[in-house]
């Protein structure tokens, strides 16, 4: 079988440090490709606004189209109503069956899976491979990991990232007020949220 990295997330705008972590991911647990996911909807934004889906789609689509071993998934953006990972990990198994996946997450988002919606069936459809910062709780984690296997048969691994403090809010700030982002984002996301006028006052 195939071994996939599932890449979520609202990347609003996606930036340096996503492309980091799923070339780590691809490194360190020996994958074949990552998938990257745009969210649709997001339940978990508690509200705030954020870029037109298909703007995030076409900077993600730019961010990464160099790249051999990443490719592109629409499933989220054109799904309406809130995305929940559940639903697109079961979309993924009828459409591919023959691919092992692999969530790729941080360790706050890790650390909440229990709450997230149907978190037994996220577990059984993938493996959740969880990155480990220098700031970051091992024990904690490998703790999580090891309740996740005993409450939902969950497989999980932890794989080491560089410290990157780079955010998507962060650089939202940056470009309301004219600072630069250069070596934050890949230069076709920055040309392309100019040529929009994204995240302007």
């Amino acid at each position: 079988m195939r071994r996939i990295g599932l890449m979520g997330g609202t990347f609003d705008p996606i930036h340096l440090g996503h492309l980091i972590l799923a070339e780590t991911a691809r490194d360190e647990l020996s994958l074949d490709g990552i998938l990257f996911m745009p969210t649709g909807c997001s339940y978990l934004k508690d509200g705030r606004q954020v870029a037109d889906r298909e703007d995030r789609y076409r900077m993600t689509e730019l961010a990464i189209r160099d790249h051999p071993g990443f490719t592109l998934s629409r499933m989220e953006i054109d799904r309406p109503g809130n995305t929940y990972t559940a639903d697109t990990l079961a979309q993924l198994h009828r459409e591919e069956p023959d691919v092992e996946w692999f969530l790729i997450t941080g360790a706050d988002a890790f650390l909440m899976m229990e709450h997230w919606v149907r978190p037994e069936e996220i577990f059984a459809l993938c493996t959740v491979a969880c990155t480990v910062r220098g700031s970051d709780d091992r024990g904690r984690l490998e703790e999580a990991g090891k309740t996740y296997a005993e409450r939902f048969q969950a497989k999980t691994a932890l794989f080491p990232l560089m410290r990157m403090d780079i955010s998507s809010t962060e650089i939202r700030g940056r470009l309301r007020t004219g600072k630069s982002v250069r070596y934050l984002l890949p230069g076709p996301v920055i040309e392309y949220i100019r040529e929009k006028g994204l995240y302007q006052t």
